[in-house]
């Protein structure tokens, strides 16, 4: 026989807690410590999704009590990781290491703690900001903040129970690792916190595995400074001409030079 699931208000996480997290995140931010900024101004990624309803510190008047303290128990994926998907999302680069996207995700949750034949739809979408750091490293960490809506649909389409029953506004400060392969392609790994805000919303984790294509490249010769800041865009060059070569290396740029395959004096322009 089912039982029942009772909907009542959630306090997983206090107003404080919340505020820290939005805090640290926004600092990451607005840092610019150990970034160099020569990333793709496009992200497309696809993910495979795991949900976790257990280790999120569920009180005795939650729903699907009684679940896990925080993190309790995080790793248990045959008992609590609700494995699916996909999620998908694409995301442009606004500033230096700065990102803005649109996410959407499905999966089936079919494993909550005390709860036996289960088989619910979960729908998520959110808008986010994600931070990168080294950027110009194969190994990337990164910070992300999302906001959005998310719930398990237990008998909404076709019902006459309210949306806001099922599903609700959720914050999502989440943390991940960027690999890449090449300049334009690669995977990450990530896990997300995500609380619901309205008192009927269910609060969980949320893992990906992703792999990612990038559009567009702000740095189209390879140098390490970016097109805007590079006068000789197309070129390789050297950071103390702004991105312009010295094939003589007579100490004057090529785009000053006038005998650039010939060493010169910089009072005659280049001429020896």
């Amino acid at each position: 026989m089912n039982k029942r699931i009772v909907i009542k208000d959630l306090k997983f996480v206090t107003f404080v807690d919340l505020k820290t997290y939005v805090i640290i995140l926004l600092l990451s931010i607005s840092t610019n410590l150990f970034s160099q900024y020569n990333e793709n101004k496009w992200i497309i990624s696809a993910s495979f999704d795991a949900v976790d309803l257990y280790p999120i510190g569920t009180k005795v008047d939650a729903p699907y009590f009684p679940q896990g303290e925080f993190f309790e128990d995080l790793f248990n994926v045959s008992d609590h990781w609700n494995l699916g998907g996909p999620s998908v999302s694409i995301s442009k680069l606004i500033y230096k290491g700065l990102y803005f996207g649109t996410e959407i995700s499905i999966n089936r949750i079919k494993k909550i703690e005390g709860q036996d034949n289960i088989d619910f739809p979960f729908y998520a979408g959110e808008v986010f900001v994600k931070k990168t750091f080294y950027s110009t490293k194969k190994v990337r960490p990164f910070l992300k903040l999302g906001y959005g809506i998310s719930g398990i649909d237990r008998g909404l389409f076709g019902d006459t129970i309210p949306f806001n029953q099922y599903f609700s506004r959720t914050l999502s400060p989440g943390l991940g690792v960027q690999f890449r392969i090449t300049n334009h392609f690669g995977f990450e790994i990530s896990s997300s916190f995500n609380k619901a805000i309205d008192e009927n919303g269910i609060t969980h984790l949320r893992h990906k595995a992703s792999i990612y294509l990038g559009i567009g490249d702000r740095d189209k010769d390879g140098d390490g400074i970016i097109n805007r800041k590079d006068k000789c865009p197309k070129i390789p060059g050297l950071p103390e001409f702004n991105g312009c070569p010295d094939n003589d290396s007579d100490g004057i740029p090529d785009l000053e030079d006038k005998c650039p395959n010939q060493s010169g004096e910089k009072a005659n322009n280049g001429l020896p």
